[in-house]
């Protein structure tokens, strides 16, 4: 008797399965590449744009969002590699087992005969390689939904000034507490009687009709519902929250390579305990412009070699936002103008003259905002330029120090700066402190 196959595997066996295995290979190639590009945006955005924790949220979001992916389609590309595997044993052996060449006693023949045949094991791993999928697509709903009211109400706090808005712990307990609303403790406790016309029962509707369309639970909710109803709720949810922190764990570590705030830093393989000490003194090879690259980023400031063989340091510094405030203050004190006023200026003499004059204003309200220094000399009246650096790309400002008068040896050169926020208040900052060796 020929033996026939059940007919979804028969689909998949010639149709389904090679697309899915293109799709899922694609988008984890596609996600792998992209926490590079996230990073790159980031070095490239977040000095010269005005740092909201919304924007930090944006960029751990987007990480998050990426590695429950990854780890969703990385678990259906295995997962479909074991059917394919399977299902050639299958392909070339429909029969199933062959009880009349297995030497072995009939005890343990009954026993396999009771366990599921091949195609049945083809149909349980098929189920779990479509589960993988949509389970993936599903916590990515979850995940963007979580990002959305979070977003929101982080941003109602900050513009009511409250710092919680700026805290990191603050954003990670929020954030565990909107996803346990939105795996549907919520609805729990806001249950309603539809047949009660009370007003609580009207509010609670509305409560949680606004949570749905602000979580964007409305996308998925019936097919997590589907999920939660015909699996063990406690189990599903304990999976989702792992899941989630799992995720969010990758991508705090992988963060924390370039950012410091709310993040953390693993080695898993590196046991190092004395290396990565924070007050421990270092080189970070962009801070000097011979190590750079075309597409690197400088982020911060450069000079251009940690052995200084020249009598000058070429110092650049990337134009913050933060500088911004300041420096905008400085140049109203000194009656900088942003614009020429040609209608005032009757000769070309005249315009130079304003020119030069404004230039002066200019470089005032530099040194005023910038102040550089050589082992805690201050380095002052330095003549600053607007710059764009030719291999990163990035604008700022750069100046020239000469350094005659110090002797050869190991040194360090220092920017400070004034941070003005946006509710009057000033704080000193150290910016960057970069060493070199005069040779």
């Amino acid at each position: 008797m020929k033996h026939k196959y059940p007919e979804h595997v028969a689909q998949y066996k010639y149709q389904s399965w090679q697309i899915e295995i293109v799709i899922a290979g694609g988008i984890l190639y596609g996600l792998f590449q992209t926490t590079d590009v996230l990073k790159e945006f980031f070095y490239f955005f977040y000095p010269i744009s005005e740092v909201t924790s919304n924007k930090i949220i944006l960029l751990f979001g987007s990480y998050i969002l990426t590695w429950v992916l990854l780890i969703g389609f990385t678990a259906n590309l295995i997962l479909r590699a074991i059917w394919l595997g399977y299902l050639g044993i299958s392909f070339w052996f429909p029969a199933d087992i062959n009880y009349d060449k297995l030497r072995a006693g009939n005890a343990y023949k009954i026993k396999l005969k009771n366990q599921p045949t091949v195609d049945l094991r083809l149909i349980t791993l098929e189920k779990w390689c479509n589960l993988s999928f949509s389970f993936a697509i599903l916590l990515g709903f979850i995940v963007f939904g979580l990002l959305v009211s979070l977003s929101l109400i982080i941003f109602t706090l900050d513009s009511l000034s409250i710092d919680l808005a700026n805290n990191a712990l603050f954003t990670y307990v929020l954030g565990a507490i909107l996803l346990i609303a939105q795996l549907g403790f919520i609805d729990r406790l806001l249950v309603y009687n539809p047949n009660k016309k009370t007003l609580w029962s009207r509010i609670k509707i509305v409560i949680i009709k606004f949570f749905r369309i602000v979580t964007l639970s409305f996308l998925y909710q019936r097919e997590l519902l589907v999920l939660l109803t015909n699996t063990r709720k406690w189990l599903l949810n304990t999976f989702i929250i792992l899941y989630i922190a799992i995720a969010v764990l990758i991508s705090g570590n992988q963060i924390g390579q370039f950012f410091d705030s709310g993040t953390i830093r693993l080695s898993l393989f590196d046991d190092r305990e004395n290396y990565f000490l924070r007050t421990s003194p270092r080189l970070v090879s962009s801070e000097y412009e011979n190590n750079l690259q075309s597409g690197d980023k400088i982020y911060s400031a450069c000079i251009q070699d940690e052995i200084i063989k020249d009598d000058y340091i070429k110092f650049f510094m990337v134009g913050w936002n933060d500088f911004d405030n300041y420096l905008g203050r400085k140049l109203t004190e000194n009656n900088f103008k942003k614009d020429i006023p040609w209608q005032q200026l009757e000769t070309s003499k005249e315009v130079d003259s304003f020119v030069q004059i404004n230039i002066s204003q200019w470089q005032k309200a530099m040194n005023q905002t910038f102040q550089l220094s050589i082992d805690g000399d201050a380095r002052k009246e330095l003549e600053w330029y607007r710059y764009k650096h030719p291999l990163t790309n990035e604008t700022g400002y750069i100046t020239y120090v000469f350094i005659n008068d110090i002797e050869k040896g190991n040194h360090i050169i220092s920017l400070n700066t004034v941070i003005l926020f946006n509710n009057g208040k000033l704080r000193e900052r150290n910016f960057i402190n970069i060493p070199f060796i005069k040779m």
